[in-house]
């Protein structure tokens, strides 16, 4: 019996490219890759403390989420992008937006 092939596409994500401040001279693409391990290592402690807020069904309420962790977020995206976070707190919210599903789908 033959063992099929493992889609590579699942085991090691694609960068996910998202361009910021789309429409004004500060345009920017930020590429968002799989975290090294130091970047691990660093939003690791982040992701602690907001997976500790998921009801036992695993579900977040997202406005209690960020009321709640809007700091670990912002650092869990900081970190992903290299970004600082005076960058980052400039950003329109859709883009923030943006940036934290990318980080979460190559994650």
């Amino acid at each position: 019996m033959e063992t099929p092939l493992v889609d590579l596409a699942v085991l090691l994500p694609a960068v996910r490219t998202v361009t910021v401040n789309e429409n004004t001279d500060k345009a920017e693409a930020i590429n968002i890759s799989p975290f090294r391990y130091k970047q691990f290592r660093e939003a690791s402690k982040h992701i602690v403390l907001i997976r500790a807020s998921a009801n036992a069904a695993g579900d977040l309420d997202l406005l209690k989420l960020v009321s709640d962790h809007g700091e670990e977020i912002s650092e869990i995206i900081r970190i992903a992008c290299g970004k600082t976070s005076e960058w980052l707190g400039e950003l329109e919210l859709t883009d923030v937006l943006l940036l934290a599903a990318a980080v979460l789908e190559v994650n």
